[in-house]
């Protein structure tokens, strides 16, 4: 009842994302989880093979101390105990949907969201049951907390130690895959300063648009009200089909990226639709100070960011 409850809460939600993807394709498709180990060591249909035969060794290295504790609270507590309260009988449900779910289907747009996303019902009903295992263990006087246990718990600890690191670290290690995070704090920082000014200052249905050409554009989603033209070369994510995101990129990017004069650069955003364009020290026309930037009287600029409406865009050719 509960389930069917929360079904009925949720379909406005989830008809609107459906109405609203005009991508046909399914957001989901077949397709046995990931082993990192066995990547490129064969190759398809073996790999796949491969990888449903080890999946119990994927998901048990994966859950680390939570799988280890989760075969210990099933050989400490019955099964008629387990299930005995509707709470156990649900753990059980949630973490075999968790696993089956996650192990034979994947999201079919960019990341496979779904995959990692499933299996967090696994680890809560793991956690669950590890804490009750140990609690057990306590209450028998028998708490010799069990070796691969420990052992598995320092190696979570470290990894997320390391993953801790490595957030803070990725600056220094000269990788040009990280510099896509954070390459500039101080841009980041400025965006979020000039997105808060939009939101208060501008309505909230113009249309920003911010440069399209970096792989993955998150400011505008983090920090804006106002809706964007196109976010990236991956706004296929948000349920608009290839061919559209590709048009739009066509229109847009060169505002950011070629030497266009004021009319040209209005003619385009106004036939996409854009109400204003948000402009940083990144893109290539900030650094002429005879382009459109600079011409046109901004609605908003600090020293990394600046805000033009496309109706005050300059037509003179520099």
């Amino acid at each position: 009842m509960s389930g069917l409850l929360s079904a009925a809460l949720a379909a406005p939600y989830l008809l609107s994302v459906l109405a609203n993807r005009t991508d046909g394709g399914s957001p989901i498709r077949l397709s046995i989880r990931r082993f990192g180990p066995l990547d490129g060591l064969v190759d398809e249909p073996a790999l796949s093979a491969l990888r449903l035969l080890l999946l119990p060794l994927n998901y048990y290295t994966a859950l680390g101390v939570f799988a280890a504790g989760a075969l210990l609270f099933w050989r400490l507590v019955p099964r008629r105990e387990a299930h005995g309260r509707e709470a156990g009988r649900l753990l059980t449900l949630c973490a075999a949907a968790g696993l089956l779910l996650g192990g034979v289907l994947r999201s079919a747009i960019l990341n496979n969201d779904l995959g990692a996303r499933v299996v967090l019902l696994a680890q809560v009903a793991t956690l669950v049951w590890t804490v009750v295992a140990l609690t057990r263990l306590a209450e028998a006087r028998r708490l010799r907390f069990p070796r691969l246990l420990a052992a598995l718990l320092i190696l979570g600890y470290a990894t997320t130690l390391y993953g801790f690191v490595g957030m803070r670290a990725y600056s220094a290690s000269d990788r040009p895959a990280f510099a896509r995070l954070a390459g500039r704090p101080d841009i980041d920082r400025a965006l979020r300063a000039a997105y808060a000014w939009a939101g208060t200052h501008l309505p909230r249905d113009l249309v920003l648009q911010q440069s399209p050409l970096p792989r993955r554009v998150f400011d505008f989603g983090l920090y804006g009200l106002q809706p964007t033209g196109v976010a990236d070369a991956e706004a296929r994510l948000f349920g608009a089909p290839p061919e559209a995101v590709a048009s739009r990129l066509a229109a847009v990017a060169p505002l950011f990226r070629d030497r266009l004069d004021g009319a040209e650069v209005r003619r385009r955003a106004e036939s996409a639709g854009i109400g204003a364009l948000v402009v940083t020290a990144q893109d290539p026309p900030w650094s002429s100070p005879d382009s459109w930037v600079w011409r046109s009287r901004a609605a908003y600029a600090d020293p990394l960011v600046r805000i033009l409406r496309v109706e005050d865009l300059r037509g003179e050719t520099p």
